[in-house]
């Protein structure tokens, strides 16, 4: 957004405020029209419920008379009664479940408002700017939600189908999932010479590139973060295909990729992963040479058993939490794996 601007002209200051409040009442679905008792009144929630979940959206609790709430925030807090009648979740998780959703939705939202709103302000004075945020408001919005509301079925359905998929299989393959770490080597140092548009562009690409090889070979995004991504895979197979192929799809004139992937249990909460394979994964690839994968034990042993993969054992390593961490580099070959010597880690 421009800095630095003059006073706009009380004419214009009044006029953008009108706009807002009309943009306002369009994407709220009606004015903001009741106070915090009132909302309370007509929702039946406590107000330590409903400032609870309020904050778990991320939002300041306003002034008791200020009428700061529309209808549809009376409903929203109905609907969190309804998530302890119909699922039996205590007030704890449903402020955990608000503040997931709230973590997910509010970047994406700022993302997409700057798309026209930004804009519009830093052009407050043309005669087109209201028309373009109306229009906004009243075409766009609608199409990004309906978008977002089909992609987050389809999202859900993908992994029911996923899980549906791991329990039909042979009940005596070992529980666990593949999780992989990937970054850009060198980001730090890259940025401190690299211009706003060569770094955006970077991280297009690195994004693009990630998303095309989880989605190509059934994994999940769990997240990305800035230049890394963490993703997950139900079978070890393919882990190692996602990193193999983004590896592939990286481009040489970009800063190299590092690779690490481990297997074992996670803990899975709210859509983010936790554990000890999440923490080995990610030291896997702190230490992993730029431009190569590196996997754990449990991943060397499930991959050992399949076609076109070879792994060279690296000495034992260091790291925060592992005092001897044991890795493989991982390579794809049209060879068996049993042509090649794959050596049993230490146990010193």
């Amino acid at each position: 957004m421009t800095t630095n601007r003059p006073p706009l002209p009380g004419n214009i200051r009044d006029n953008l405020q009108k706009i807002g409040d009309t943009v306002d009442a369009m994407i709220l679905g009606g004015p903001r029209k009741y106070t915090a008792d009132e909302v309370l009144s007509r929702s039946g929630i406590d107000r330590e419920r409903a400032e609870r979940i309020w904050r778990a959206m991320g939002f300041a609790t306003p002034p008791d008379e200020e009428r700061a709430f529309t209808d549809d925030d009376v409903e929203a807090l109905r609907r969190a009664g309804k998530w302890r009648e119909i699922a039996g979740v205590d007030d704890a998780a449903i402020v955990a479940i608000t503040r997931a959703i709230t973590q997910s939705v509010s970047p994406l939202a700022t993302w997409e408002a700057q798309l026209a709103v930004d804009n519009f302000l830093d052009e407050v004075t043309t005669s087109t700017s209201a028309s373009a945020l109306l229009t906004f408001s009243e075409q766009i919005l609608p199409l990004l939600e309906q978008t977002h509301a089909y992609m987050w079925r389809r999202q859900v359905a993908a992994y029911i189908a996923r899980r549906i998929a791991v329990a039909q299989e042979d009940s005596s393959r070992p529980i666990g999932t593949a999780v992989g770490f990937a970054d850009i080597s060198g980001y730090t140092a890259l940025t401190r010479g690299a211009g706003e548009y060569e770094i955006r562009r970077l991280l297009d690409a690195f994004e693009s590139a990630t998303t095309n090889a989880v989605g190509e070979n059934s994994g999940r995004i769990v997240k990305m973060i800035g230049d890394a991504a963490l993703f997950t895979a139900d079978r070890p197979t393919a882990a190692a295909d996602i990193a193999l192929d983004l590896l592939a799809a990286w481009p040489d004139s970009e800063p190299p990729l590092r690779i690490g992937v481990a297997s074992g249990p996670v803990v899975d909460r709210l859509g983010d992963i936790f554990g000890a394979t999440v923490n080995i994964a990610s030291r896997l690839t702190s230490v992993g040479t730029p431009g190569e994968a590196l996997v754990d034990e449990n991943m060397a042993q499930a991959l050992c058993e399949h076609d076109g993969y070879r792994l060279e054992q690296r000495p034992p390593v260091t790291v925060r939490g592992y005092d001897r961490l044991d890795s493989w580099r991982l390579h794809r070959t049209n060879f068996r794996n049993d042509q090649y010597l794959i050596a049993e880690p230490s146990r010193d």
